[in-house]
């Protein structure tokens, strides 16, 4: 699926979630439970099915961090991040999004 706006030239893989179709350029709705987000410390290439992020917002709950991202443009996700690492707002990150987990429908 090739990604418009902000998210633009590039594609994100994943399986098609119902029995409708999918066409090649077509709308569509793509989704992803948080905790199937890997993140790492953006650097060198970007790795197949990944998006650059940017912490917009954290607070600490205990056992984990919620993180609101931005992606680019308005385009924003919540992530579960661990509390083993040092997190801080501004911090850029990069999320792979595993294609075996990612669901795709028609819009």
């Amino acid at each position: 699926m090739a990604r418009e706006g902000a998210l633009a030239g590039s594609t994100l893989c994943g399986r098609s979630a119902s029995d409708a179709a999918l066409v090649p350029g077509a709308a569509a709705h793509v989704a992803i439970r948080p905790e199937d987000i890997a993140v790492a410390a953006p650097g060198g290439a970007l790795d197949d099915n990944a998006l650059t992020g940017t912490i917009e917002a954290l607070l600490f709950v205990g056992d984990r961090y919620e993180a609101r991202v931005a992606l680019g443009g308005e385009q924003r996700i919540l992530l579960l991040l661990p509390r083993a690492h040092e997190w801080r707002e501004g911090q850029r990150l990069q999320l792979v999004f595993p294609s075996d987990v990612v669901s795709v429908w028609p819009a």
